[in-house]
């Protein structure tokens, strides 16, 4: 893709007519505007101008009356093939993953936030202090760490804190906090590992963490050798994969209150 950076700019105030979809946005064939590779740092720029960075406050909670703790078992239909996705990496995660303080453990996964497949939080998990939640990538996704920080960010504004708290109640005299977490097969993991080279896209991601008064966690996910990496069933359906899993913090922005 070829543009200047008035054509970015013009996508950019196009896509804040409707902010809650930014992280979403696109223009016909053109692909998602967040994810334009050789562009993040001009969008992120942009982005931090004091008008738009404003206007990506506005986004309001969401008062539709949902219910977020629908019941998650961590199983998959007896009938379902064991192709590995996102998706299901998210619920391996959810069964068979926790520790003391970098992500916590597991108290749910794909939590919505509007309807069923209309947006999700990928996982829920809480340490002593912490709610954390966490936004995945995985499978060589090519979306880009402006994308998935805007994604979580979004996610975060529209939830119901009251409603998610009276509905999670061992998550209560807790602070949020969000969390990416990137496998190291991504493209935003690459963004993160050179996060210092992104001086914008740093800006923009300190500058959302004062703003919403919250902590940005950025985190890999290594899994093991790809011949490990496989989908096992229980007798119940509950999958887990038959690899290592370690989770390491690469960076982390906190707010400035």
């Amino acid at each position: 893709m070829s543009y200047s950076k008035e054509d970015i700019k013009d996508r950019v105030e196009k896509a804040l007519i409707n902010v809650d979809s930014l992280y979403k946005y696109q223009e016909g064939k053109n692909g998602v505007l967040v994810n334009y590779l050789g562009f993040i740092e001009d969008i992120a720029e942009i982005l931090l101008e004091k008008g738009n960075l404003k206007e990506l406050t506005k986004i309001k909670e969401k008062d539709d009356k949902l219910i977020y703790n629908i019941p998650r078992d961590g199983s998959l239909d007896k009938n379902a093939s064991k192709r590995i996705t996102e998706k299901r990496i998210a619920i391996c995660l959810y069964n068979q993953y926790k520790d003391d303080k970098l992500i916590g453990s597991p108290v749910h996964y794909e939590t919505p936030l509007r309807t069923e497949g209309q947006g999700a939080i990928d996982l829920v998990y809480i340490t002593n202090e912490y709610i954390n939640l966490i936004e995945l990538k995985t499978c060589k996704s090519k979306e880009s760490l402006l994308r998935s920080v805007l994604e979580i960010f979004t996610y975060y504004k529209k939830l119901d804190k009251r409603q998610f708290l009276n509905e999670f109640k061992n998550c209560n005299d807790k602070e949020f906090q969000l969390v990416i977490l990137l496998e190291n097969t991504t493209k935003a993991y690459e963004h993160a590992q050179n996060i210092k080279e992104y001086k914008n896209l740093s800006r923009l991601i300190q500058e959302i963490s004062n703003a919403i008064g919250l902590n940005i966690k950025i985190c890999s996910l290594k899994l093991g050798p790809a011949a490990e990496r496989k989908i096992n069933k229980d007798k119940q359906n509950k999958i887990t994969l038959g690899c290592n899993i370690s989770i390491d913090e690469i960076t982390k922005f906190e707010s400035i209150k």
